[in-house]
């Protein structure tokens, strides 16, 4: 039987995982974060409070999603939690797609009509938005964010801690560093540099 859950992040992103969790059958076993109040509610779930709410025993009872989209924070409080031995829970949208041949890391959450298809793999802790397209033999780097109506053609490949933005089409095999960052609506056609900004059609390099 699944364990309950605790969604790490209140804000935007935490009330979509909450809400996609919600609909996904999860139970909910409270909501972390500091800058809301201890015993409010987000979507009639329960604000444990802060981090310190993160206790020992709430981490033996229960699993952990990040629900946080800045990559470098939440890279660094999944870091943190798995060093502390938390399990975390991977959020799937009950109308997105899933290749049962494709690999979805730990702590992934993947929104409505996501599809990842045949051989793709997503590292731990990866965002994949609404309506965004992973085809076949891709492989996305722990971390990363694939925002809303991206598409990502068979044999992309993503470094750790990606962010594509909202409209991007990635042409097949292209290969983008860790840590590269692809503006909204860009067509990537060729190798992108760790670290790099991109954006425009075809995207260049503007950093």
């Amino acid at each position: 039987m699944a364990r309950p859950v605790i969604i790490v992040g209140g804000g935007a992103h935490g009330r979509v995982a909450i809400e996609t969790a919600t609909l996904a059958g999860m139970t909910l076993a409270g909501v972390v974060d500091s800058a809301l109040a201890r015993g409010s509610t987000v979507y009639d779930v329960r604000v444990l409070g802060g981090d310190q709410a993160v206790t020992e025993a709430a981490l033996r009872a229960n699993d952990i999603h990040v629900a946080i989209t800045d990559i470098a924070t939440r890279r660094r409080l999944r870091e943190a939690l798995a060093a502390r031995g938390a399990a975390f829970a991977t959020i799937l949208h009950p109308r997105c797609i899933v290749s049962p041949r494709a690999r979805v890391g730990a702590g992934s959450f993947l929104a409505a009509n996501a599809i990842v298809g045949t051989h793709a793999s997503l590292g731990e802790n990866v965002i994949l938005n609404t309506g965004a397209q992973v085809d076949h033999d891709c492989a996305i780097g722990a971390d990363s964010h694939i925002g809303p109506g991206a598409v990502l053609a068979g044999g992309v490949r993503c470094g750790e801690g990606v962010f594509i933005a909202s409209g991007v089409v990635v042409a097949p095999n292209v290969i983008i560093g860790a840590g590269a960052v692809i503006g909204a609506g860009a067509v990537v056609l060729r190798f992108v540099p760790e670290g790099a900004l991109v954006y425009g059609v075809p995207a260049m390099r503007k950093n």
